[in-house]
Order: C-alpha cells, then sequence, then structure tokens
C-alpha cells in the first residue's frame, strides 16, 4: 500500500513539474503582440523617457529628472495572493538608481497608491532627494516609510507644479474598475507600519499626469479606468496608455477609456504601459501567465481604437525622445 502511495505521489509531482514547465515555456513575450516598439531616442533628442516596466518611467531633459511611481522592489505572486508583508528594498533600489543614472532626480509622482505604484516611492525619495507628489494617501504612505514632510506635496488637481523646465498637472481619474480591486480601495488615513501586505496599499486618489515641456508634452494613464470629461480641453502629443487588466473588462469599457484618454487629447502617439507581468523580477519584461492585461486580439483593437495615433510599446530602459 505503502509502495503505491508513493508511485502516486511521484507521479503527481511529476505532473506538476511537467505542467510547470509547459507553463512557463507557453508564456507569451511581448513580441507576441504585433506592437511595433518606439525608436530609440535620437542624438539631438532634448528630452528623453525610459520604461522600467508597469507605470515607472523617468523622464529627462539633461538638466532635471522626474518620475512616475518608482516600482523596484518587486514582491511575487505568493507574496501578494498570501497577503504577505511587502519589502521594499533601500539598498537594491539604491543599486538601481547608481545603474540606471537617475542622479537629478527632482519630482516622484504616484498614479495613484497601490502597492505596485508607490510601495517604493518613499524611499526613492529617501535615497535621490526627490519631491514627492501624490495624494493624501500617497502622504501618509510616505510618512510611513520615513520621509520628512518637507519632502511631500499633497497635490490638487489642475494646479501646476514646475521642476526644472517640467510643468507638472494632476487630473481627476479613476482605477480600472476590477471585481478584484475590493481588498485595495478606499484610503490611508494614518501613518501605518510598514513591511505590510499588499491590501494595506490602498488606492486614494487616481491622477492622470499631464507633463509640459518647451520640447513637448505628454499624459500618462497608469490604469485602464477614466473620469468622464475630466481631460475636457486638454491637448497632448504623446500618451502613456495603462492596460492593467484591461483584458478583463468589457470591449465597451475599453473603447470609451481610450476615446477619452487618447482621442479627446488628440494625442499623435501612443504608448502602452502597465501591460507586463508586475510579478516578473525588476528588468524582466514578459506579458506572463495567468494575469494577461493585452493578449494580441485586445493589442489589435486597441490599434484600432486609437486611431489616427499609432499604438507602440517601449523596451525596458531603452530612451526614446521625447
Amino acid at each position: 500500500m505503502i509502495i503505491k502511495i508513493t508511485k502516486w505521489l511521484l507521479l503527481g509531482l511529476g505532473l506538476l513539474a511537467a505542467s510547470l514547465t509547459l507553463f512557463l515555456l507557453l508564456q507569451p513575450s511581448m513580441d507576441d503582440l504585433g506592437m511595433p516598439y518606439h525608436d530609440k531616442a535620437s542624438a539631438d533628442g532634448a528630452v528623453t523617457i525610459r520604461w522600467f516596466g508597469v507605470s515607472t518611467l523617468l523622464i529627462d531633459d539633461g538638466e532635471t529628472q522626474i518620475m512616475s511611481d518608482g516600482f523596484f522592489s518587486r514582491p511575487g505572486m505568493l507574496d501578494v495572493l498570501l497577503e504577505r508583508p511587502l519589502i521594499s528594498d533601500p539598498e537594491f533600489i539604491s543599486q538601481q538608481l547608481a545603474t540606471l543614472n537617475i542622479n537629478r532626480l527632482a519630482a516622484i509622482m504616484p498614479v495613484h497608491s497601490h502597492y505596485d505604484h508607490a510601495m517604493d516611492t518613499g524611499n526613492v525619495a529617501k535615497l535621490s532627494g526627490a519631491q514627492i507628489l501624490g495624494s493624501p494617501t500617497t502622504a501618509n504612505l510616505a510618512k510611513s516609510a520615513g520621509v520628512n514632510p518637507n519632502q511631500i506635496t499633497v497635490v490638487n488637481t489642475r494646479t501646476s507644479y514646475e521642476f526644472g523646465k517640467f510643468t507638472i498637472t494632476f487630473y481627476p481619474s479613476a482605477h480600472a474598475p476590477l471585481a478584484s480591486n475590493e481588498k485595495i480601495s478606499g484610503t490611508v488615513s494614518n501613518i501605518i507600519e510598514l513591511p505590510a501586505p499588499y491590501t494595506a496599499y490602498k488606492e486614494g486618489k487616481s491622477y492622470a499626469v499631464h507633463v509640459a515641456h518647451p520640447s513637448g508634452n505628454l499624459l500618462i494613464q497608469g490604469s485602464a479606468g477614466f473620469e468622464p470629461g475630466s481631460l475636457a480641453g486638454v491637448k497632448t502629443d504623446l500618451v502613456f496608455l495603462g492596460a492593467g487588466g484591461l483584458n478583463m473588462l468589457p470591449a465597451e469599457h475599453g473603447q470609451k477609456y481610450v476615446n477619452e484618454i487618447v482621442t479627446q487629447t488628440q494625442a499623435k502617439k501612443v504608448i502602452l504601459v502597465h501591460h507586463d507581468n508586475m510579478f516578473h523580477k525588476f528588468g524582466e519584461i514578459k506579458l506572463g501567465l495567468p494575469f494577461v492585461n493585452v493578449d494580441k486580439d485586445m493589442a489589435l483593437e486597441l490599434k484600432k481604437w486609437v486611431l489616427p495615433a499609432k499604438l507602440y510599446q517601449m523596451k525596458f530602459s531603452q530612451a526614446i525622445s521625447f
């Protein structure tokens, strides 16, 4: 009997190992989307933009750097599913800031306060001296991480904030309406003890962030949600369009989303962000299963919806011109 049970256990483990191997081999790559990559930065580009996965973007005019989110520590899927405390790793963040030449960072702006946008914001600010711009929830999370209150600005929407030649304006927005976000809706109204599980990182307020510069302007929309009419009268050259959860939402929502964020702002180019798997290590850009935010069919639909704008994606840390 024991021998039979052992054989069944070994068979089960073998099947599990084979399934996991097949799972990893079948993971789609970014190339499988059939979406072109944006060209590299030109030699004379006055402003460059680099993407570090999810919706972390570094915008640099050679004098001043500003960044959205700053998500470097990458908790694994089990850390989230089991609601383990999530560790923001200052040593790793410091190494990456040095490696990526993030050495003139003036401002960091989380688009909302979920962990994949705001869990590292405090450590990035402490290491770089950058000013944090965000909601009261972002402010309380930053204070929880030990950031000096003088280094935190709670923003007002439709108000401009200037850093070097950059002018940053926050517009009211919304997170993608996903049922799975029930535990992380709401706000953080006080300082909390860190590290904490992902459920501690409530959304707070969500923003569409407009960045203007003498060289041009862009809009960062970090999540596939919108507030109708919020961007009325706002024009932009380039939109970074968040696709997190887009595959799980009705096509009608996607069309309305693109209309609000892209069509009405008359953007000429759209670059997809937050379409990669956020559970992979920093620097590993993959679509990943089982949470595919955008597949080949969705990419094809997005190409149609954004017309006459052109749709692109970016490679990790490869600079493009503004």
